[in-house]
């Protein structure tokens, strides 16, 4: 067989998965993740042929599957990211990045949570399933998706004593008058006092899913094909898996929580320019006739500008979130494991959270996984991979998705591709666990607003997948078009 016949039937066979449609999301990917690069068992670089003409295929049909995701380490080759990012720079918002270094690091970092370790070459040869989710190929039970649990709304319970404002009740854990709160420090120890209530609920949750599945769809032939449930003589459903991590406890919001922490830290509680009682006031009324509040609040430090102050407190919110969620079991002898990638739900969700001390005003989408809140990343992309290395990266056993978007002038030539191929550098040496690009100017994406049937085959990154800009909601396609673009 020639190369180019080889070629041939790889893009026929790439085009094949858009024939389907996702069960999570319509009309968008995600359905099938696929990767190329990453490594050997050995430790050494995997990168052959296949994963230039893989690369190369996604480069000729453009659509939105499979999913398609390239592993870099500290040994990836310079020509095989440089044939990545021109891919990339095609605007399709292909190919997802996927750090192998964070991969192993927390496939053996499982290892503390009980239950046989991941040993080190399975470690290395293992990859991602979904969006972009850490999975031990072959030895996992694969019960992945969970309980989704919103950070913003413990903080929200947390600075009215339990109450939601959505849903006009008390809901969570009396943690007293936050009026009365005399130091930061009982804020945050309200908030965590709320999340560990909730994460007990996710838990009773979780269980009673995973016993009706058990009882009610037992998949005997998937078990066959995952390693120890022959032998064990159980399907999957009752721990005969080699590994039982999970399912994960998703969220999102991390970012607004930790902007909005800081927020309080630096106004309320440090530089004492408003009351406690003043804020809270404030977002009852989201912030109608608190013009210089909601400024003071809006100014203070942000997320995703390498600013120490507020990525140390977005870490902390993850690193406590990690700490929370791993403490819990599921009903096959595992932990369930943290999450944070909220696909199109951080538009819907952000329906149910007030206004927040970082200014976000009430029912506005929450921030996108561990991405800036759209529009407060104003110091360009390396400062957003500097303030996302500052969080404890392999600790979030099931992944996270950041989101970045550029400016398409600057990477449209063989220099800009040799620049973002440097990013990407970047980003692996900072333990970063993924990245993908948007890289469509706002003018083309208003364009396609307008006139959609121009535009039907303009594909863009939504969160962990990809999908067809003129079929998302209106509400989507603004929360993208709402996201920074970055030069360099």
């Amino acid at each position: 067989m020639t190369r180019e016949k080889a070629q041939e039937l790889i893009d026929c066979w790439l085009m094949r998965f858009t024939q389907g449609v996702s069960p999570f999301i319509p009309k968008a990917g995600a359905a099938y993740h696929m990767d190329v690069g990453g490594l050997k068992a050995d430790g050494s670089d995997a990168t052959n042929d296949l994963s230039f003409m893989f690369i190369e295929g996604m480069i000729h049909t453009r659509m939105v599957e499979p999913n398609f995701g390239v592993f870099v380490h500290s040994k990836t080759p310079q020509n095989f990211l440089i044939k990545a990012c021109q891919l990339c720079v095609l605007g399709t918002g292909h190919p997802m990045f996927l750090n192998s270094d964070v991969f192993v690091e927390n496939f053996l970092g499982r290892g503390i949570l009980g239950g046989p370790p991941v040993p080190l070459a399975l470690a290395r040869t293992s990859g991602a399933i979904g969006c972009n989710e850490p999975h031990v190929t072959n030895y996992d039970s694969e019960f992945n998706v969970g309980p989704f649990l919103l950070l913003p709304q413990m903080l929200e319970l947390a600075l009215s004593d339990g109450y939601s404002h959505y849903h006009k009740k008390y809901m969570g854990v009396r943690t007293g008058d936050p009026r009365e709160f005399k130091t930061f420090d009982d804020l945050q120890t309200a908030y965590l006092k709320q999340l560990s209530y909730f994460l007990k609920h996710c838990e009773i949750s979780n269980k009673n899913s995973e016993l009706t599945l058990a009882q009610r769809y037992p998949t005997i032939y998937t078990s066959a094909l995952i390693e120890d449930c022959i032998e064990k003589g159980r399907p999957r459903e009752e721990g005969g898996a080699r590994f039982n991590f999970g399912p994960c406890v998703a969220t999102a919001g991390a970012t607004d929580v930790g902007d909005s922490l800081a927020a309080v830290k630096k106004i309320i509680f440090e530089e004492k320019k408003f009351t406690m009682a003043e804020l809270l006031d404030a977002l009852d009324k989201n912030f109608e006739g608190c013009r210089e509040l909601h400024n003071a609040l809006l100014k203070a430090p942000k997320f995703g500008n390498d600013e120490d102050m507020v990525d140390e407190m977005v870490a902390w919110v993850m690193k406590t979130y990690c700490d929370q969620v791993v403490k819990h079991k599921n009903t096959r002898g595992g932990n369930l494991v943290p999450y944070q990638n909220p696909l199109i739900w951080y538009v819907s969700t952000g329906r149910l959270i007030g206004a927040l001390p970082s200014g976000r005003k009430a029912w506005e989408p929450l921030s996108d996984g561990i991405s800036p809140t759209r529009g407060v990343d104003k110091n360009g992309p390396a400062a957003i991979f500097n303030s996302v290395s500052k969080i404890d990266n392999p600790s979030i056993f099931f992944g996270q998705t950041l989101n970045i978007r550029l400016n398409k002038d600057v990477f449209s030539n063989d220099i800009g591709v040799q620049k973002l191929a440097a990013m990407i550098r970047s980003f692996a040496d900072l333990k970063i666990h993924h990245c993908q690009f948007n890289i469509v100017s706002s003018e083309i994406l208003r364009k396609a607003q307008e006139k959609p049937d121009e535009y039907q085959d303009l594909t863009v990154r939504v969160a962990g997948y990809v999908a067809y800009f003129t079929r998302l909601g209106k509400h989507v396609q603004d929360s993208i078009i709402a996201r920074t673009e970055h030069g360099l």
